[in-house]
């Protein structure tokens, strides 16, 4: 935890493989809509190795547009273009982990994640038709947030 490579920071390491793991960008997406309309797409998925199906439902059930999931689909940090959002768990390790990976990432040129002002961070995981779960980066604690609020947005991809 806390390497960079393949253009992220490691925030995860699988405890039954240590070769596998999943890192976050260096730098937010952005405050971006959780999506463009109020419906339920179906990406209810909590648990760490979620969040990418989580990022196809939405995308499949919203399409194109400025939105969090479609919008981490489009990132090409280092070099790579397998990007999503990532699930409540997913986002969870990030904030556990978030001294090492800021110090990794502005080490190499990114921002630290969000944690005084507007600390809001979407995950991947929806609650109904209209709300979605966000992360408190100053306090660690997950909110229900409405859809059709920004939040913050930093993409997460699989190791390789």
């Amino acid at each position: 935890v806390g390497d960079f490579i393949e253009g992220g920071v490691v925030f995860y390491v699988d405890p039954q493989d240590d070769t596998k793991g999943l890192i976050t960008q260096i730098n937010d997406v952005g405050l971006i809509v959780w999506s463009l309309t109020e419906t339920i797409t179906g990406a209810t998925g909590t648990a760490i190795g979620t969040g990418l199906a989580n990022t196809n439902t939405i995308v499949t059930d919203q399409g194109d547009g400025s939105y969090a999931a479609k919008s981490c689909q489009v990132v090409a940090d280092g070099g790579n273009s397998d990007w999503y959002l990532p699930s409540k768990d997913e986002l969870n390790e990030i904030y556990l982990n978030k001294a090492a990976i800021n110090a990794t990432a502005v080490a190499n040129g990114g921002s630290a994640l969000i944690s005084v002002g507007f600390p809001l961070y979407w995950c991947s995981t929806e609650s109904n038709f209209n709300i979605a779960v966000v992360q408190d980066f100053n306090d660690g604690l997950p909110n229900s947030f409405l859809k059709s609020n920004e939040s913050n947005v930093r993409a997460i991809r699989n190791v390789k």
